[in-house]
């Protein structure tokens, strides 16, 4: 058993595994989104003054990001349960991996991975954006604390937009490595599935001239 080989399947699996739980968050996100929207509007409470026609187009957004959020959860929780299989056995596998069962998940791998190829990029870029966002207010929030601080507020207005701006700009950066990171593995999954493609052509010819 090749120990790189393993240590580089195991990084490019928690990196599939990560990238996906994060596309879940993003699409239950985007569901409270809309949700709190509707119940505001049923319940009559008090939604932003603007005029009618924004009220209306806002209230078709967030029944849009609604349905696009959980329809997005229902393609994440797909893949993530094409995974969870490989993802116990090698978690609690003990001892050394042999050649057969590391070639194996690699395989199952590489099936799952051509079987979704389509959706995968959408996913990295929903990261990417999501990453973006959490960045964009980690910003706002260390803005939102330099105006308490001048301002000479109480302690806790001042510390709390700067916790909230540690916890976004962690939770930013981190997506936005996750995604870059995905995406370096999946050009090296698309030069498998290439290569793989080739090597069946070539066994079909060759099973054709016998």
């Amino acid at each position: 058993m090749d120990t790189d080989t393993l240590s580089q399947f195991k990084s490019e699996f928690n990196s599939f595994f990560m990238l996906v739980l994060l596309n879940m968050a993003f699409g239950a996100l985007a569901m409270a989104f809309g949700m709190q929207y509707m119940i505001m509007a049923v319940l009559g409470l008090p939604l932003v003054q603007t005029s009618p026609p924004l009220q209306v187009l806002a209230g078709a957004i967030s029944m849009a990001g609604f349905g696009l959020g959980f329809m997005w959860i229902l393609s994440s929780t797909k893949i993530l349960r094409g995974i969870k299989g490989i993802r116990r056995e090698f978690r609690s596998h003990e001892g050394p991996v042999p050649d057969e069962t590391l070639t194996g998940w690699i395989v199952r791998m590489l099936a799952h991975y051509r079987e979704n190829k389509k959706i995968l990029p959408w996913m990295i870029t929903i990261s990417r954006l999501g990453g973006c966002c959490f960045v964009t207010l980690g910003i706002v929030n260390i803005l939102q604390g330099v105006t308490a601080w001048n301002a000479g507020g109480n302690w806790m207005d001042m510390t709390l937009p700067f916790m909230a701006a540690a916890i976004n700009l962690t939770l930013g950066f981190a997506t936005i490595a996750i995604s870059i990171g995905f995406h370096r593995y999946a050009h090296a999954w698309d030069i498998r599935l290439d290569e793989t493609a080739r090597n069946e052509t070539l066994l079909e010819r060759t099973l054709e001239h016998r």
